[in-house]
């Protein structure tokens, strides 16, 4: 009797090893799947940084293109205004004076000129 009672302790024992063995596997088997679904958006997640890191450099980019050609012409612009006006000052025999610019026209053929084309214009 003392044997069988042995025989049924380790069978029992056998039967709960089993089914911790079953639930071990079990469980096991969904951290293997969690792990896989969060690699899986661990580098979803890589790709659209990386993406948008690209996205952003090339923006960056086309920006400073178009700012440089903007300023180009914006220096063009000031060289053709400038080569107007030097133009524009040699035809009316004025004098040109850079420092003057800003300050009220006090020569008097300046005066006299703007006097005369505006009697022409009335």
């Amino acid at each position: 009797s003392n044997c069988g009672e042995e025989l049924r302790d380790m069978k029992a024992r056998l039967n709960l090893s089993e089914e911790e063995l079953k639930d071990m596997k079990w469980k096991h088997e969904i951290l293997i799947q969690w792990h896989q679904i969060a690699e899986k958006e661990r580098n979803e997640g890589r790709e659209k940084f990386h993406i948008a890191i690209g996205e952003a450099q090339q923006k960056s980019k086309f920006k400073n293109m178009m700012l440089e050609q903007k300023m180009k012409s914006m220096s063009n612009i000031g060289e053709q205004n400038a080569a107007a006006l030097a133009e524009i000052i040699a035809r009316t025999n004025l004098e040109y004076d850079p420092g003057a610019l800003g300050r009220p026209m006090q020569q008097p053929h300046v005066t006299n000129y703007v006097d005369e084309k505006n009697k022409k214009v009335r």
